[in-house]
C-alpha cells in the first residue's frame, strides 16, 4: 500500500512542474499578445484623432456655410477609414483578451482544478492511513510490553521452581537410615521416631518423589512459557521495526503530499488573479472598444451625409461630430492633451456668429463645446491628483505637435457628472443656428458586455 501511495505523490509531484510551466506560457501569451494588439490599437488611435485634427483645422475660420475645400473629400474618407481601422483593432484586441480568459479559465478548471482536487484526495487518505498507521503501531507497542511483562513473570516463576527443586533434591540426597528429617512441597515434617519404621520411610520417599517429579513438569512448562514469550517478543519487535518504517514512510510522504497541496494552491490563486486581470482587461477593453464603435457611427454618418450633400458641409455640423466624437473618446486619459489642444482650436477659430459655440446638446445645455471642455478640464484635475500620490498620469507637452501618446494599457477614468448610456438620432445637418444635439457617452459600468464563454464546472 505504501508502495501505492508512494506511486501517485511521485505521479503527482512530477505533473505540478508541467501546469506551473503551462501556466507561465499562458500569463506570458496573454502579456506579450496584449502588448502587440494595444500598440496596434493606440497606433490606430493615434492615425483616427490626427485625421479628426486635420478636419477641426479645416473648418476652422470657414463661416457657418461654406464651398467644399478641396481636401474635405479626402479627409473624409481618411476619417472614415481609420476610425473603421480603429474599431476593428480593438475588436481584435478584446477577442484576443476573451480567448485569453477562456484559455485561462479552461486550464484553471480542467488541468490545474483537477490536478488540485486529486492532489486533495490523496492527501485525505495518506492522513486516514497515517492515522491508521500510527493506531497499529500503539497497539503493536501495547503487546510487545504485555509480552515483555509475560516474560519476566515466567522467569520469575522459572526462578522459583528451580529453587524448590534444588532444595527438595538437597535434602533428598541427605537422607538415611538412621534419621530421616525432610522438608518438601507437599509434606510435613516427619518426627524422627518413625525414620525406623520401612513402610513409613517408602511412602515418605515415594511422596517425595512424586513432589519432584509434579515440580518437574512444572518447570518445564515455565519454561517453556519463557521460550513462547521469547518468541512472540522477538516477532513483535521485527512488526515493530516494520511498523516504525512504516510510518517513518507515511510521514514522509504526509509532508510531501502537504507541500504539493500547498504548491497547488498557490498556483490556483495566481490563476484567479490572472483571471481577474484578464476580466478587468476585458471590462476596459469592451468599454472602449463600444466607445470607438460609438466614434466610428458618427464619423460614418457625417461621412454618409457629406458626400450626399456633395461636401458641401455646414460649419457646426461638422463641428458638432468632432465635439461628440471627442467626448466619446476622451475617457482615455493619454489622449487628453491632444483633444484639449483640438477643442482650445475649435474655440479659437469659431466664426463671428460663434456657431460653434451656439450648439447645444440634452447632456450638454449650456453648451456643446464648453461642456466639453469642462469634462477635459476635470480629467486632467484628476489626473493631477492622481500623480501627487502616484505618478501614473504622465506630463504631456500639449504644445507640441509630434506628441503622440502610445498607452498600451490604457485607463478609464469614469466622468461622475455624465449620464451612462443612451441613444438617440443625432441631426447633423439642421438649419437652426441653436441646434440640439443628443450626446450620449458609454461608460465601463453601464456595459453589458456579450461574451459567450463555456461553462466550467
Amino acid at each position: 500500500m505504501i508502495n501505492d501511495y508512494e506511486q501517485r505523490v511521485e505521479d503527482m509531484a512530477s505533473r505540478l512542474p508541467i501546469l506551473q510551466a503551462k501556466f507561465e506560457d499562458l500569463r506570458s501569451a496573454s502579456v506579450q499578445n496584449q502588448i502587440a494588439l494595444r500598440s496596434d490599437l493606440a497606433s490606430k488611435v493615434s492615425s483616427a484623432v490626427d485625421t479628426l485634427t486635420k478636419l477641426a483645422q479645416l473648418i476652422c475660420g470657414q463661416p457657418e456655410r461654406f464651398s467644399p475645400h478641396p481636401d474635405i473629400k479626402i479627409t473624409m474618407k481618411e476619417l472614415n477609414s481609420s476610425w473603421k481601422e480603429t474599431n476593428k483593432a480593438a475588436k481584435n484586441l478584446l477577442d484576443n483578451i476573451n480567448n485569453n480568459y477562456i484559455n485561462i479559465a479552461d486550464f484553471n478548471n480542467v488541468s490545474l482544478g483537477r490536478w488540485y482536487n486529486q492532489a486533495v484526495n490523496l492527501q485525505a487518505a495518506l492522513r486516514a492511513t497515517q492515522k491508521s498507521t500510527k493506531k497499529d503501531y500503539r497497539i503493536e507497542k501495547s503487546i510487545q510490553l504485555s509480552l515483555f511483562q509475560a516474560r519476566r513473570d515466567a522467569e520469575s516463576y522459572v526462578h522459583s521452581l528451580q529453587q524448590t527443586l534444588d532444595e527438595a533434591q538437597s535434602e533428598y540426597d541427605g537422607l538415611d537410615q538412621n534419621v530421616y528429617c525432610y522438608k518438601s512441597i507437599n509434606t510435613n515434617i516427619v518426627p524422627n521416631k518413625l525414620a525406623l519404621n520401612p513402610t513409613i520411610r517408602r511412602m515418605t520417599l515415594q511422596r517425595f518423589e512424586h513432589a519432584m517429579a509434579i515440580c518437574t513438569f512444572d518447570l518445564s512448562d515455565a519454561k517453556n512459557a519463557v521460550q513462547t514469550a521469547m518468541e512472540q517478543g522477538s516477532a513483535t519487535e521485527q512488526r515493530l521495526r516494520e511498523q516504525e518504517s512504516t510510518v517513518r514512510e507515511i510521514n514522509n510522504l504526509v509532508t510531501m503530499q502537504a507541500d504539493l497541496v500547498s504548491q497547488g494552491s498557490s498556483l490556483l490563486t495566481d490563476c484567479s488573479d490572472l483571471m481577474g486581470s484578464v476580466e478587468h482587461d476585458e471590462d476596459e477593453i469592451s468599454c472602449i472598444k463600444i466607445h470607438h464603435f460609438r466614434a466610428w457611427q458618427l464619423i460614418n454618418r457625417l461621412s454618409d451625409r457629406s458626400e450626399s450633400a456633395e461636401f458641401a458641409l455646414s460649419k457646426a455640423a461638422c463641428a458638432s461630430c468632432i465635439l461628440m466624437v471627442i467626448d466619446t473618446i476622451l475617457d482615455d486619459h493619454t489622449l487628453t492633451a491632444r483633444l484639449t489642444e483640438m477643442v482650445q482650436h475649435l474655440a479659437n477659430y469659431d466664426d463671428g456668429e460663434g456657431c460653434i459655440r451656439g450648439i447645444i446638446s440634452g447632456d450638454y445645455p449650456n453648451g456643446l463645446l464648453a461642456g466639453v471642455q469642462r469634462e477635459l478640464e476635470l480629467i486632467q484635475d484628476r489626473c493631477l491628483v492622481s500623480d501627487t500620490v502616484s505618478p501614473t498620469c504622465e506630463r504631456q507637452d500639449t504644445k507640441s505637435p509630434a506628441f503622440v501618446p502610445l498607452k498600451l494599457f490604457p485607463t478609464i477614468l469614469p466622468s461622475p457628472t455624465r449620464p451612462m448610456v443612451a441613444d438617440a438620432s443625432i441631426d447633423l445637418w439642421g438649419k437652426d443656428k441653436n441646434r440640439s444635439f443628443n450626446v450620449r457617452r458609454f461608460s465601463a459600468s453601464s456595459i453589458k458586455r456579450i461574451i459567450i464563454r463555456p461553462s466550467f464546472k
